[in-house]
């Protein structure tokens, strides 16, 4: 998705452009750390006095411009006409003399010296350049680049013709239909399919036209559909998933290439689209072939779908099926398939404790039985905790603290220092809620004695869970550590101590207040001034000593 901010880098780059001496080079940075973002100081830069900036910052809008898809063409106009720069002394249609458009009877076409590049230098492509044009404040301006764009482009120009068609002022409106009119033949028809995206999102406007309506007609026609099919296959996220939607809703003349196209490229939504299609209108052996090679997908939706359907249509054949399905490496296609089983009055755990006696890859039996287990099967999955493959170890894990983590909290403390990350995290997971009944002081001996930084993290995480004053004593244990990686944990830990200071709030208990007054000198050095600063003036009321009471001496009587 386009972003229409500029990043801190690419803002620095675009401040560097108006410093005196600009080069090219800077106008070319700037536009490829902003992206389309950069347009708008581009054009500003387009009408400065430098022919060699002038050119190449048209040069890199045209550019950017070119590389955004048809379907964000709709925002990029909105933000390039609010974002316009309003400088400059030329009169009404122009933009400090980047481009003078005169009113609709204006003279001839965009020459490279009207487009604001200097005789003789490099002019950027006439198209582009009213395009560019054709996102201009003044309505004049507008209406003048949507001639230039149909005089001087074929289907090339289509796209910005057609975000033109729902302009507010009514002039560019018709100038754009009519020229979006004159392209409706079967020449365009390819141009036409690449820009469905952008015609579906403009009929949904206020201003859609009978034009829009004729656009998306001409592609349904059956002579045209393979253009519709092609860019299924290989357009934009967004024109292939506004093509599965027009598939979707008209019948097929060749389905097997339309799944062909849908399967074959990447996008889940799209794919999905045409599958539900699918699966409603074949029958038969083409229905038996298509859940086939769903289940082979590496989406696990359409997996899903596969499996719903083999049992809603063939239901004596899908009980095998499902049961290869309970070993899916997807936990929801395995949730699907225990449903599935669960309903058919199927043991589904036990047949997880079967594969779990007969496989030499156990990971997938285990984290299923985990899903469907008991805490008696805790025991079995325990015995894969030392499993010299990392991906057991980690299923294992999980399984335990799945089924059975409060008699499981010792096996889970242990797991916490293995030495993959992953299983590591794994048991961060199963703990989270019982950081007290494993043990505060122990999972700290554990963060200060290990030599892998992931269980330092993993434990500082789970000691962040305490209550607020254990909390702040461990945090304040982890800044004096000597390990770089722990001490700025624990310095982090105490910042969002501090943020979320609440004065209000239950007070230390006299225990806690001891622990506080001891560790705090001794942490001053490794907090630094302000950070130590803060923290004493947010705990003075519970760690300061109370003032000894001052005797009252009564005053002696003159003799």
């Amino acid at each position: 998705m386009t972003s229409w901010e500029l990043s801190p880098e690419a803002q620095a780059a675009v401040d560097e452009l108006h410093r005196v001496g600009t080069r090219p080079g800077a106008v070319r940075l700037a536009a490829e750390l902003g992206g389309p973002a950069a347009i708008p100081s581009l054009l500003e830069l387009a009408a400065g006095p430098d022919p060699a900036i002038r050119a190449a910052a048209l040069d890199a809008a045209g550019q950017l411009l070119a590389a955004v898809p048809p379907a964000r063409l709709r925002r990029l106009d909105t933000e390039v006409r609010r974002r316009w720069p309003r400088t400059g002394r030329a009169g009404p249609g122009a933009v400090g003399g980047w481009v003078r458009i005169g009113p609709p009877a204006g003279t001839g076409p965009l020459s490279a010296e009207r487009a604001g590049t200097a005789p003789g230098a490099a002019a950027p492509p006439m198209l582009l350049a009213a395009a560019l044009a054709a996102m201009h404040p003044d309505g004049r301006v507008r209406e003048e680049a949507v001639r230039q764009l149909d005089a001087v482009g074929g289907g090339e120009a289509l796209s910005y013709l057609l975000v033109r068609t729902g302009d507010r002022v009514p002039q560019v409106r018709r100038a754009a239909r009519a020229a979006v009119t004159r392209r409706l033949e079967p020449r365009y028809i390819p141009a036409l399919a690449l820009n469905l995206a952008l015609v579906e999102r403009l009929a949904a406007g206020q201003r859609a036209g009978t034009v829009l309506a004729w656009t998306a007609r001409l592609l349904e026609h059956p002579e045209h559909r393979h253009h519709v099919v092609r860019v299924l296959a290989a357009g934009d996220l967004a024109t292939r998933r506004a093509a599965a939607r027009m598939l979707a809703a008209m019948p097929w003349d060749d389905p097997a290439g339309v799944l062909e196209a849908a399967l074959g490229q990447d996008d889940a939504v799209a794919a999905a689209t045409v599958v539900d299609t699918a699966l409603d209108q074949l029958e038969g052996d083409e229905l038996r072939r298509l859940l086939q090679r769903l289940l082979g997908q590496p989406v696990a939706g359409l997996r899903q779908r596969a499996l719903r359907t083999l049992v809603a249509r063939f239901p004596d054949e899908a009980p095998e099926t499902l049961r290869q399905a309970l070993l899916d490496h997807q936990a929801a296609v395995r949730t699907v398939a225990q449903r599935l089983l669960r309903a058919r009055g199927e043991d589904v755990a036990g047949r997880y404790r079967a594969a779990l006696g007969g496989r030499p890859d156990p990971a997938v039996a285990l984290l299923g039985l985990g899903e469907t287990g008991t805490a008696g099967d805790a025991e079995l999955a325990r015995r894969w905790l030392a499993d010299p493959d990392p991906a057991v170890r980690r299923a294992a894990v999980r399984a335990v603290a799945r089924l059975d983590p409060g008699a499981r909290v010792g096996e889970l403390r242990a797991a916490l220092a293995d030495p993959d990350p992953d299983v590591s995290r794994a048991a961060r997971s199963g703990l989270r809620r019982r950081v007290a009944q494993a043990g505060p002081d122990r999972l700290w001996a554990l963060c200060t004695s290990t030599r892998h930084g992931h269980v330092r993290r993993h434990c500082l995480a789970l000691l962040a869970r305490l209550g607020r004053w254990q909390r702040l004593r461990f945090a304040l244990l982890a800044a004096m550590e000597p390990q770089p990686d722990l001490a700025e944990a624990g310095r982090q830990l105490l910042r969002c101590w501090l943020a979320s200071w609440d004065p209000a709030a239950p007070g230390p208990t006299p225990a806690e207040v001891a622990e506080l007054r001891r560790l705090l000198p001794l942490a001053r050095a490794s907090l630094g001034a302000g950070l130590t600063g803060v923290l004493v003036a947010a705990l003075r009321p519970f760690t300061s000593e109370p003032e000894a009471p001052v005797e009252q001496v009564p005053p002696t009587s003159r003799s």
